[in-house]
């Protein structure tokens, strides 16, 4: 549901006043990027996804992607 999306439950302890703003923020912090490393590697996982290093590189693959 999306109450179990990233934010809700950390801040449902800022405002039951379990935690304070500072706690709340890192715990918010810690949690995105643990949620974005799981992405990450499941998005790596993915042998049709072609990964860029710079803006040419992206250019030069949709040309190509879009000739075919």
């Amino acid at each position: 549901s999306s109450m179990n999306s990233i934010g809700y439950k950390q801040l449902r302890g800022y405002f039951e006043k379990t935690l304070d703003l500072d706690q709340t923020l890192e715990m918010l912090k810690r949690d995105t990027r643990h949620f974005a490393k799981r992405q990450i590697t499941w998005f790596k996982r993915d042998k049709r996804i072609n990964w860029c290093v710079s803006e040419e590189q992206a250019v030069a693959l949709v040309g190509k992607f879009l000739q075919e």
